[in-house]
């Protein structure tokens, strides 16, 4: 499927009947947006944009200029939101998540997104004619009219924007930065939220890998490991695929920052026993051509594997960058908002708060929201300390070894998922009670019932941090759907997570399939070309983190909407989460309140610093697992269903001449009305 396909596929889903709805709702054709930019553009007078410093960038691992014609291409401004349309956007998507409002799931496209919230089309026009007369050439406009794209030479950004673009030996290589602050126009300045793409830092993979053990249950070690259908068995998911609820019509939009083999899903899908069925490649236009990164590729292994295997009906678009490395997964988050290509997103990519700065997408994310789209994002593997583990990546160490934790995974537009595991007692096929025992051939799903669960912390001084991201936000006031449960901090913060999921390597570990070896035992030769085994050793390809419970609960997502008939996404489901877990008898039923274990960092200077102190599991919520784990079944059972209406239509297609000649042009017109005259 090609690109425009895809969109244009997806723009007819999503002009569908609650877009409709949404229009004569909310009164969208009649608005029309005030200029927010009252006077002439020039650079005659500037101003310093907040938090435009690069905090990786730092002076002590400066390598000098940048050659001054090197080419940037796809940087971007980003648009903030008028006090007003700030305003108006939080009250929509409370009315939106509200069952006794008429707005209640009535999701707005991204055009309609657009003629409420974006820019006007004269504001736009000026921004851009200065990005001209700068001599950038302007790329494109996003569709959200938030954001515009150009392209220009290093010389050019640093004129334009008065700074220097340096190189940085940081993060195990070569980056790239602004040196200083930047400035823009006055004129613009107040309208501007950022202006990105001018680095080539990246966020990280929320994923940690397991090399030493060659040996679901095995039947050469007999050890035990999470696959599918293990899942399914201790998370209750199994009685929705004995219904034939398997995320038939829904859609799931992986994203990451590195091209993958397709042949790893399929061989991952087979090996699981599943149907064979390819994701939907999407390299987001202007990022550079397709190609292979390291670390990267395996991130989008696991996602796509897992959130395909929970959710094997639906369709995956996997939503990534090229090889312009000053772009990354926050793009793809962007376009996959943008062009509403999924109603569910989930991202195991993530940076600590403090490396962002202030900076954020924020208003993508609050574009999601609007449109029905459910954002997943894991809380990181760092635990208490989100920025740790970094050393190189240019922070001081009073902000790597800091309490902080992960982006997006903290905004209150998502939902973010944390780690939880079994003990070492429970994580051997000698355990009966919850595992099926060494067999003549590995067993694909051994997992009897669900096993208890504790606070994912594996950490060790030999393997360094391997801990569930959680605490209190930084940059995030409490929203107000998260509240009613025991335990919730009266902190004023937005805390983090919202649920967990099993997430540890060694406890007892994920087998996923990839072609990229960073991620093999060094003696691998292959990953899955035998079953889930390496043929040549024998050996599995294991890993843990938050960035597998973030896809397996995007699958369990989709089939709660199917199962409850929410065929264009329900947006944040955050609200309903907390609301359900508020009744002590739902939370008793639908929720694993996980009660034991810590976050901690605690396992000496190298990666903590002076820092030892964490967060610790207990009864409701808490800021380790928050809400816990769930059993699905009982949570799709207590789970409002979508009281939408769809509309009967009824579909006519003519063609403009009755029969034509080889090679020549028609015209076709498609007429869809409603089969009750409304």
């Amino acid at each position: 499927m090609t690109i425009n396909k895809l969109v244009h596929g997806t723009r007819l889903r999503t002009l569908g009947w609650f877009a409709a709805a949404s229009m004569a709702a909310t009164g969208l054709a009649a608005q029309k947006l005030p200029s927010r930019i009252q006077s002439e553009v020039n650079s005659s007078e500037v101003s310093t944009l907040k938090s435009s410093v690069q905090p990786l960038a730092q002076a002590r691992v400066d390598a000098g200029r940048m050659p001054s014609d090197a080419r940037l291409t796809g940087i971007s401004i980003v648009f903030n939101r008028s006090a007003a349309q700030q305003a108006d956007l939080e009250s929509l998507i409370a009315a939106q998540q509200n069952p006794a409002s008429p707005l209640y799931h009535k999701w707005l496209t991204p055009d309609q997104f657009a003629a409420r919230f974006g820019m006007a089309r004269p504001d736009i026009n000026k921004v851009q004619s200065w990005l001209q007369q700068q001599g950038f050439a302007v790329d494109s406009v996003a569709r959200s009219k938030n954001l515009i794209r150009f392209s220009g030479s290093v010389n050019q950004v640093e004129r334009a924007f008065q700074t220097e673009m340096h190189y940085y030996k940081a993060d195990g290589g070569q980056h790239f930065a602004p040196a200083t602050a930047l400035s823009v126009p006055t004129a613009i300045a107040p309208t501007i939220e950022a202006v990105g793409n001018l680095s080539d830092f990246r966020p990280r993979a929320m994923h940690t890998s397991l090399k030493t053990r060659p040996a679901f249950t095995s039947s050469i070690s007999g050890g035990v490991f999470f696959a599918p259908g293990d899942i399914a068995t201790v998370y209750d998911i199994q009685p929705f695929y004995k219904g034939g609820i398997d995320g038939a019509g829904q859609s799931i939009a992986v994203v990451g920052q590195s091209a993958i083999t397709v042949k790893d899903v399929e061989n991952f899908q087979t090996a699981a026993g599943l149907t064979v069925k390819d994701p939907t490649l999407v390299l987001v236009p202007g990022t550079g051509s397709s190609a292979i990164a390291s670390g990267d590729e395996g991130e989008s292994d696991i996602d796509l594997e897992w959130a395909g295997a929970i959710a094997p009906g639906a369709d995956v678009f996997f939503v990534y960058t090229g090889n312009s490395t000053n772009f990354n997964a926050f793009d793809a988050i962007q376009y996959a908002v943008d062009e509403r290509l999924a109603s569910i997103i989930t991202v195991s990519y993530g940076a600590c708060e403090t490396a962002l700065k202030g900076f954020s997408i924020e208003t993508a994310l609050a574009q999601a929201a609007t449109q029905g789209q459910t954002v997943i994002a894991a809380s990181g593997d760092q635990g208490s300390t989100g920025c740790s583990g970094d050393t190189n990546n240019g922070l001081t160490a009073t902000e790597q070894f800091g309490m902080a934790v992960n982006y997006p995974a903290s905004s209150p537009y998502v939902t973010g998922v944390g780690g939880t595991e079994i003990s070492a007692a429970d994580a051997v096929s000698t355990n009966s009670t919850y595992w099926s025992p060494k067999a003549t051939s590995d067993t694909l799903t051994s997992a009897k019932i669900y096993i208890p669960e504790l606070v994912w912390n594996d950490n060790s001084t030999q393997n360094g941090l391997s801990s569930s991201g959680g605490g209190a936000s930084a940059l995030f006031t409490k929203p107000a759907w998260q509240t009613g449960v025991p335990g919730i901090p009266n902190d004023g913060k937005r805390d983090v997570p919202d649920v967990s999921l099993y997430s540890s390597p060694s406890f007892p570990g994920y087998l996923y399939c990839t072609s990229d070896q960073s991620s093999w035992n060094t003696n691998q030769q292959a990953s899955c070309n035998s079953g889930f085994r390496d043929s040549t050793s024998t050996f599995l390809t294991i890993a843990g983190g938050t960035s597998f419970g973030a896809p397996v609960f995007a699958g369990m997502v989709a089939l709660l909407n199917q199962q409850d008939g929410y065929v264009d996404g329900q947006g944040l489901i955050n609200p309903r989460l907390y609301t359900l877990a508020s009744n002590p008898t739902t939370y008793a039923s639908a929720f694993h309140d996980v009660t034991s274990g810590n976050n901690n960092c605690n396992i000496g200077a190298t990666h903590c610093g002076t820092t030892t102190s964490g967060f610790t599991a207990g009864v409701g919520y808490d800021q380790v697992t928050g809400l816990g784990s769930v059993d699905l079944d009982k949570l799709v059972a207590v789970f409002p269903a979508s009281t939408a209406t769809l509309l009967g239509t009824k579909t006519a297609i003519t063609a403009s001449a009755t029969s034509v000649n080889v090679n020549t042009s028609d015209t076709f017109t498609i007429a869809v009305t409603s089969e009750s005259g409304s």
